[in-house]
C-alpha cells in the first residue's frame, strides 16, 4: 500500500517547475510560429511528456509503502518445527540470532512484521521494539520449578513458607527443602503431572542472613539438582492496635484474642449503646479511650475499625484520624461488610467490581478456600496488594502519604482457627498487620526491580528518600550514579552489575538494602518461565502502540528515461516525414 509520493531532491522543485515552465512555452512559441494544424496539439502534448520526464529525472520521485517483509527473531530454546511453519507460510522470511544487550533496532527497521521464537528477549532489551509490531509466539515450558514464592524478610518465630509449582516432574522423584548445614527440614513427593504445586516449610529460630537449598532427588535418594534459597530473618516487631468496632462481631473476637497472643498491645472499643462502651484490653493499660482525637491517635501504630463507626465518626474525628494517617503515619484497616461496597460509600475512595464469586483460593495458602464477598477490587494501579490472585487484588491499600489505608474482601477468617487452618490464618493476618501498621520512620525505601539477581546481569533498583541529604549511594563499597525521577521528587533509580556471587548491599547513609547474587546457572527453569510471562505482557500490550514499518522506496529512473527517448526521437523525427 502507497501510503504518499515525495521527490528526494525536494530542494529542486521550484527551479525544475520553473525551468520546465520556460522549456515547454518556448516550444508552443516555436510550434505556434511554424506552422498552425492538428499535429501541433499532438507535439504540444509529447513535449509537455519530455519535459515531465526530464524534470522527474531531476527530482527523482520516491514512495512511502507499508513494509510486508518478515523477520524471525531467534532466542534460546526456539523450536525447529515452529520455524520450518513459519518458513511455509511466509516466503523470503529472514533470520536473525538474537545476542543480548546488542543493538539491532536498526535492523528491525527494514522488515515490517516481526515474530519471536523461543525463550524470548531480556526484559533490558525491550526497548527496542518500542513502536515495532512485533509478535511473541513462545516456546514450551520448561522442566523444573516455573513458580516460586516466598518472603525474603521473615520474623523469628514463624514458619518460613515456601510455594512453587513443578512443571514435567519425573516419577519418584522428590524436593527436599535442606537448613545452611545440609541437614532436610521438609520434603514433597514430585508426580508426573504436567504441572504440579508444592508447599515446603521451615521454622525459623534464628536471626540473621541464611541461604538454605533446594535439592531435587531420585527415588534412590541421589542429588538430580539443586537450587540456592537466600533469605532474611529479622527480630520481632510488636505494634499497638485499636479496634473500634460499632457491635461484636466474631472476626473482632478471635483477631483480637490472636494478637494478643502475638505480643501485641491491643485495645477493643465496642459500642454497647449511645454513648456507652465496653472496653478490652490485653498487654495495654487500662485507659478508657472515648475521644479520637490526635493525642490518642498518636498512641496507636494500626486502628481495625468497621465501615459503620467510621461513618457515625463527628467531623472532628474524622479529621483526626485522617490527619493521623497523612502526617503521623497511622494505619487504617477497615472491616468489611456489605455497606462498604455501596456504590454511595465514598470513605476513603476504595474502589470495586463484582466478581459474583464468595469463594476464592489463594496460591500460597494452597487448597484453602476463603469466604469472600462477590467483589474484587478495580483498577489494580490505583491499589498496592496484599493477597491477590491471577492479576486481581483482594486484600490492598492506598497510601496516604506518610500512613496506609486498606480492606479486604475477605471475611470470616475466623472459621479457619475452627477448621484447625490455624497457620493460614495466623499467615494471613500477619501479613495485613505488618504491612498497614505505622512503618518505622527511616531515611530510605528501598524496592528492587530484579527478580533474580545474576552476577554480571543489570541488578536495577528504586530508592525514595525522605528528606533531601547529601549521603552517597554505595555498592559493596563503591559509589553509584543515580537518576532521579522525573517529577523531581526524591525517588530515585539505579542500575548496577554485581561482580561477586553471594550476599551483596547498597548503602545509603545508615540504611543498607541485602540481596543475594546467583550465577547465572541458577533457577534456570523459574527464570525462563518468568522470562515467557515478561515477553508475553510486553508484546501483547505493545501490539496496540506499534505502527507498521513504512519503507522509501524510489522510482525507477530507466521508464522516465525511456519515455524520454521516446518524446525526444517523435519530435526529432516527425520534421523530417511531414516537412
Amino acid at each position: 500500500m502507497i501510503d504518499h509520493i515525495f521527490f528526494e531532491n525536494s530542494y529542486l522543485f521550484w527551479p525544475v517547475v520553473i525551468l520546465g515552465a520556460i522549456l515547454f512555452g518556448l516550444f508552443i512559441w516555436k510550434e505556434w510560429m511554424l506552422k498552425l494544424d492538428i499535429s501541433l496539439l499532438i507535439k504540444v502534448f509529447v513535449a509537455f511528456i519530455l519535459i515531465f520526464s526530464l524534470a522527474m529525472i531531476a527530482l527523482k520521485p520516491a514512495t512511502m509503502r507499508t513494509n510486508k517483509e518478515a523477520v524471525v527473531l531467534l532466542t534460546k530454546g526456539f523450536s525447529q518445527n515452529r520455524l520450518d511453519s513459519l518458513k511455509a507460510k511466509h516466503k523470503n522470511l529472514k533470520q536473525i540470532l538474537y545476542q543480548e544487550n546488542v543493538p539491532f533496532e536498526e535492523t528491525l527497521d527494514l522488515f515490517g512484521t516481526i515474530f519471536i521464537l523461543g525463550d524470548g528477549v531480556a526484559t533490558y532489551d525491550f526497548w527496542q521494539f518500542n513502536n515495532r509490531p512485533a509478535t511473541y509466539l513462545g516456546s514450551p515450558m520448561p522442566k523444573g520449578i516455573t513458580k516460586l514464592k516466598y518472603p525474603l524478610e521473615n520474623v523469628i518465630g514463624e514458619n518460613l513458607e515456601i510455594n512453587g509449582s513443578y512443571n514435567n516432574a519425573t516419577k519418584g522423584h522428590s524436593l527436599v527443602l535442606q537448613d545452611s548445614y545440609g541437614l532436610a527440614i521438609d520434603s514433597v513427593a514430585l508426580l508426573t503431572d504436567s504441572l504440579q504445586n508444592f508447599k515446603l516449610k521451615a521454622a525459623l529460630k534464628a536471626t540473621g542472613k541464611f541461604v538454605f537449598k533446594i535439592v531435587e532427588k531420585d527415588e534412590t535418594g541421589i542429588r538430580v539438582s539443586q537450587e540456592l534459597l537466600p533469605f532474611k530473618v529479622v527480630p520481632k516487631t510488636t505494634f499497638k492496635i485499636l479496634f473500634i468496632n460499632s457491635y461484636p462481631v466474631f472476626e473482632t473476637k478471635y483477631l483480637k484474642n490472636f494478637l494478643s497472643e502475638m505480643a501485641h498491645e491491643v485495645v477493643l472499643r465496642t459500642k454497647l449503646t449511645k454513648n456507652r462502651y465496653k472496653f478490652e484490653y490485653f498487654n495495654y493499660s487500662n485507659v478508657p479511650i472515648i475521644n479520637l482525637d490526635s493525642i490518642t491517635l498518636s498512641r496507636f501504630d494500626l486502628v481495625i475499625i468497621d465501615d459503620m463507626s467510621y461513618k457515625s465518626a463527628s467531623k472532628r474525628q474524622k479529621t483526626a484520624i485522617n490527619n493521623a494517617i497523612e502526617n503521623d503515619g497511622l494505619g487504617v484497616f477497615v472491616q468489611p461488610n456489605y455497606n462498604l461496597f455501596s456504590q454511595s460509600n465514598k470513605e476513603f475512595d476504595f474502589r470495586f467490581e463484582k466478581d459474583g464469586k464468595t469463594k476464592l483460593r489463594l496460591t500460597e495458602y494452597g487448597k484453602i478456600a476463603f469466604d469472600k464477598f462477590p467483589f474484587r477490587f478495580k483498577n489494580r494501579n490505583r491499589f498496592e496488594g496484599i493477597h491477590s490472585s491471577n492479576g486481581h487484588n483482594y486484600t490492598a491499600y492506598k497510601r496516604f502519604k506518610k500512613g496506609r489505608v486498606g480492606t479486604s474482601v475477605i471475611h470470616n477468617t475466623y472459621q479457619l482457627q475452627l477448621k484447625g487452618k490455624t497457620e493460614a490464618y495466623k499467615r494471613f493476618w500477619s501479613d495485613i498487620v505488618n504491612r498497614l501498621a505505622k512503618q518505622k520512620e527511616s531515611e530510605v525505601d528501598w524496592k528492587i526491580n530484579t527478580n533474580i539477581s545474576i552476577i554480571h546481569q543489570p541488578f536495577k533498583f528504586e530508592l525514595g528518600i525522605s528528606k533531601s541529604n547529601n549521603n552517597v549511594t554505595l555498592f559493596n563499597d563503591r559509589q553509584l550514579a543515580l537518576k532521579q525521577h522525573i517529577s523531581g521528587s526524591n525517588l530515585w533509580s539505579g542500575t548496577n552489575f554485581p561482580s561477586q556471587q553471594g550476599w551483596n548491599q547498597i548503602r545509603h547513609g545508615n540504611e543498607a538494602l541485602d540481596f543475594y547474587v546467583f550465577d547465572t546457572l541458577a533457577w534456570q527453569s523459574l527464570r525462563t518461565s518468568n522470562q515467557h510471562k515478561m515477553n508475553n505482557l510486553y508484546f501483547l500490550s505493545s501490539q496496540h502502540n506499534a505502527k507498521r514499518q513504512r519503507v522509501r522506496k524510489t522510482i525507477p529512473l530507466f521508464w522516465f528515461f525511456v519515455v524520454f527517448l521516446f518524446c525526444f526521437g517523435y519530435l526529432w523525427v516527425h520534421p523530417k516525414f511531414y516537412g
